[in-house]
């Protein structure tokens, strides 16, 4: 995957989403404008023990202090007091608009002749009681006149206390809703688009990644929601504390599943010993710091929150740095999506310790970061997934192609069967020819001369040497390309032993068998022939001329399975040490075999056949020549 994606595929994915996010900043906002409030002053009263007598009295107005733009104070738990005019252009109804829609606690005062009345508002209120169904707070004035007139706000709130003020006529401000209707629309369609294109790849895929990512857009969906007022107007409109919930549990709920997801696009693995520290800090903290909802602490919970989502942003900068020397084709997108979450962290502490000017854009700065960032880690994932997908179609290729070679050797093994029948065929009847007329001439040898018994002899022992070759070529081919299973049926062994011990002519008088009487076991006795006729020819062949080969048999128990223990004994030349486990293998044979005939397939036949048992073949250390040991399970009773 690395280094190595499809173009034409990433193209595609960079161009609709790159058109998508284009459309969605360039949406127009045909509406009319707003007035501006005149003269804004705030008084900062941090037990929040004034009144609006107190606060309107003319002494007190010098405790005011004038704002060149709106209220940005941070969290805080101060209250606030708003000073503000009000003058009308043209008398009537004029709506005061107060943003935004997270603000708990607003009491504003108009003026009349005879002091102030008391105009509550602040989403601790039930939705339903507001003057205008809006998702911010909109306050009815009746301005009669294009006199000035003096209002008072009193602010308290343990979100943000940022508050933006705007005046507008009626018709104008159904204008700007209709637009910022179309822009919400707009948002949260391309939020969904993305939700559902993820949901839709981790279901096909079932990669841990996309379903982390989506988890991660679908909170920052719900935290959204609840922040634009979208939440308590549709869904609890009369529940507000339920409300105020859910934007709270939305921020720790957010922040805490997108560690998940940061450790896997920033590729943090195991030995990331402090980047794994950080993601298990950002997967943790925020559901710690949860608990605050129902502790009276939110607002210091957030503060804390704040300040580690920007430490954890920084950290995330260098990583995806990291990522993008070594190459990752996903890096540069990474690094971009980093960046501009860092952004938009380094504007929400900025906004957090008071320093934000109140404007529209700082006031949704998170938001229009979040969105940019998922876009980018979006079109990251994109690039991911056609690189997982060409990395999937090249396994699949090779999977294909391992089939043909299968076929095709399975084809040239059927072929390669049929010509070793073939051969064998070919081979075993002259071979039959020339020992039946060995045998005649034998009989015909009735002057007894030794020296042509032993030339006859000599013929019969080659004719039979040939004879076992092609045996094994035979059952060297039937193990390694057929799914053989021992046939195993009770029998006795010390019987099959004693008549392998003289199955062959040179064997009469050379070996000598020790094994009780009977010795029976259940395994296939066509097999065990086998692997005892090789381990004797080896002896036999390797022992000098004349020397006795040992073969011997006994019950033994070997890992708590009951079994019996046979070995081979000679006095040859040994076993070489360099050979140890290669010994087994086909066609391998070690330097003290030159001269001796063989094709190195005897012992490799009897490891076979003793694993198809679920036996043991190995070399037991003697003081001269060699002793092997073949294994095999009783399978029956004791």
């Amino acid at each position: 995957m690395k280094r190595h994606t499809p173009v034409d595929l990433r193209v595609n994915w960079s161009g609709l989403l790159l058109g998508l996010f284009l459309l969605f900043i360039g949406v127009p906002v045909t509406a009319g404008e707003a007035l501006a409030v005149r003269h804004l002053a705030v008084w900062v009263d941090p037990g929040g023990q004034a009144d609006i007598a107190q606060v309107s009295a003319p002494d007190s107005a010098a405790r005011f202090t004038p704002l060149k733009h709106n209220l940005s104070a941070g969290y805080t738990r101060n209250v606030h007091w708003l000073r503000f005019e009000v003058q009308a252009p043209v008398p009537g109804e004029w709506w005061l608009e107060i943003q935004p829609s997270m603000l708990d606690d607003l009491r504003l005062y108009e003026p009349l002749q005879a002091g102030f009345r008391e105009r509550h508002m602040g989403d601790t209120l039930p939705f339903s009681q507001r003057e205008v169904t809006y998702r911010g707070f909109v306050f009815r004035l009746d301005l009669p006149d294009r006199v000035p007139h003096t209002f008072y706000l009193r602010v308290q709130t343990t979100s943000t206390s940022l508050v933006l003020l705007n005046l507008w006529q009626p018709r104008d401000f159904y204008a700007a809703v209709n637009a910022e209707n179309a822009l919400f629309g707009f948002y949260y369609g391309f939020v969904a688009l993305v939700l559902l294109l993820c949901l839709g790849v981790w279901l096909w895929l079932r990669d841990a990644l996309f379903g982390w990512f989506s988890l991660h857009v679908f909170s920052a969906l719900l935290l959204y929601l609840g922040v634009n007022g979208f939440i308590g107007e549709y869904v609890f409109p009369h529940s507000p504390h339920l409300a105020n919930l859910w934007i709270g549990a939305c921020v720790f709920f957010s922040m805490s599943v997108s560690a998940p997801f940061v450790r896997r696009i920033l590729r943090v693995e195991a030995h990331h010993t402090f980047y794994l520290f950080m993601v298990r800090l950002m997967l943790w903290l925020p559901l710690l710091l949860s608990l605050s909802l129902f502790t009276n602490h939110y607002t210091e919970a957030m503060r804390l929150a704040m300040m580690m989502m920007l430490g954890m942003a920084g950290v995330s900068l260098w990583r995806a740095f990291e990522l993008w020397r070594a190459g990752w084709e996903e890096s540069p997108y990474i690094l971009v999506g980093v960046v501009i979450t860092l952004l938009g962290g380094v504007l929400a502490v900025v906004s957090l310790l008071g320093f934000n000017p109140g404007n529209f854009f700082l006031a949704s700065v998170r938001q229009v970061t979040g969105l940019s960032s998922m876009f980018a880690m979006f079109l990251a994932l994109a690039v991911r997934f056609s690189a997982m997908r060409e990395a999937s179609r090249e396994a699949q290729e090779r999977a294909r192609q391992a089939e043909r070679e299968a076929v095709s050797a399975r084809e040239a093994h059927v072929e390669q069967g049929r010509f070793i029948a073939m051969l064998s065929h070919e081979l075993k009847t002259p071979l039959a020819v020339i020992d039946g007329a060995t045998q005649s001439l034998q009989r015909l040898n009735r002057e007894g001369d030794v020296e042509m018994a032993r030339r006859h002899a000599r013929i019969r022992d080659a004719v039979a040497r040939i004879n076992r070759l092609v045996e094994q070529f035979l059952a060297t081919d039937r193990f390694d390309h057929a799914d053989l299973g021992p046939r195993s049926i009770e029998f006795d062994l010390a019987a099959l032993l004693q008549q392998c011990a003289t199955a062959h002519a040179e064997s009469l008088a050379r070996v000598r068998l020790h094994a009780p009487a009977s010795l029976y076991c259940m395994a296939d006795p066509a097999l065990v022939r086998v692997a005892l006729t090789n381990l004797l020819d080896n002896a036999l062949k390797y022992s000098p001329e004349h020397a006795e080969v040992l073969l011997s048999a006994r019950a033994c128990t070997e890992g708590g399975v009951e079994g019996i223990e046979i070995t081979v004994t000679d006095a040859g030349r040994g076993v070489p040490q360099a050979l140890g486990e290669r010994l087994f293998a086909r066609y391998v044979r070690g330097d003290n075999a030159r001269g001796v005939s063989g094709a190195g397939l005897g012992l490799y036949l009897v490891r076979r056949i003793a694993e198809v048992h679920g036996g043991t073949i190995g070399v037991l250390p003697v003081a001269s020549g060699a002793c092997f040991r073949l294994w095999l399970p009783r399978g029956i009773s004791a």
